[in-house]
């Protein structure tokens, strides 16, 4: 197995299971999915994830925090919203962004560039 690692931040169980499960069929990497608590700073410093997938906008403060932390800040995040504009995500400070409902094809093509 790959020792690239995806960490998942979210809060809606079923979609980041279906999220999981999608990228564990197409993309060679251990996964994990991690529920937002005030300790998920030290969580990804452990975990040393290749790449952060942020499934809510509501997320927002998270990103700009990890982006902050300069042990951290180079790790590329990914954030799949159906509440913010393209333009108002990327302000945020995620390095990508696709919008709810989650075209796969698109997704994947995403994901890859950031762990191969």
């Amino acid at each position: 197995m790959s020792n690239k690692k995806i960490l998942i931040i979210g809060d809606e169980v079923s979609v980041d299971s279906v999220l999981r499960s999608i990228l564990n069929d197409e993309i060679e990497c251990k996964i994990d999915i991690y529920y937002h608590t005030d300790n998920y700073i030290n969580y990804i410093l452990n975990y040393n994830p290749t790449l952060i997938i942020a499934t809510s906008g509501h997320q927002e403060s998270i990103i700009q925090e990890i982006k902050r932390d300069k042990k951290l800040k180079t790790i590329p995040i990914f954030l799949l919203s159906g509440y913010y504009s393209k333009e108002d995500v990327l302000a945020s400070a995620a390095d990508e962004f696709q919008s709810k409902p989650v075209d796969i094809g698109v997704f994947l093509k995403k994901v890859k560039k950031y762990i191969n």
